[in-house]
């Protein structure tokens, strides 16, 4: 259900069901379920199910966000610092932090929440086209994309092999 990105908070209860909200898939084994978003000023709330390996480039941008896994295992990389989280575990990233994280089990799934002025949700929008061409995507493309939501691309994504 797509609110509008200026739209206000609903007066009455919203239920939002897993199967029914918006998702980007990335990967095959790598999507994005919009639960809570498009509220001006308000966090977006998030799904994200991925495989082994499956993570975003190094980057950062202005908005914090929390991230709980509930199932699996995954690496984080914030201001050089290293983080491995399981289920049950959860991580504040700060505003401007440079970071990246990376899927280290066979499957993990992930509450994200991203405090206010966030653009994530219109950033998958926009990405997950780039990764439906059948190949490796265009980090060109990425990139350009990635900057007109407010997001600063910084490095590659992290290795499988740097895993631990």
């Amino acid at each position: 259900m797509s609110h509008g990105p200026t739209s206000t908070l609903p007066t009455t209860p919203l239920v939002v069901r897993g199967a029914e909200a918006p998702t980007y898939t990335l990967t095959p084994g790598n999507s994005f379920s919009f639960l809570f978003a498009d509220f001006a000023g308000q966090p977006e709330i998030y799904s994200e199910v991925g495989s082994r390996g499956d993570g975003p480039p190094m980057h950062r941008h202005p908005w914090g966000s929390l991230e709980v896994i509930i199932e699996g295992r995954v690496k984080f990389v914030i201001d050089g610092a290293e983080h491995v989280l399981e289920a049950g575990d959860l991580i504040f990233t700060p505003p401007n932090a440079a970071h990246a994280y990376m899927i280290d089990s066979d499957k993990a799934r992930v509450l994200g929440i991203n405090l206010a002025g966030t653009r994530f949700k219109e950033l998958q929008e926009k990405a997950s086209p780039l990764f439906q061409t059948g190949g490796p995507p265009d980090m060109g493309a990425i990139m350009r994309t990635a900057s007109e939501v407010n997001v600063e691309v910084l490095g590659p994504p992290l290795r499988a092999a740097s895993a631990g």
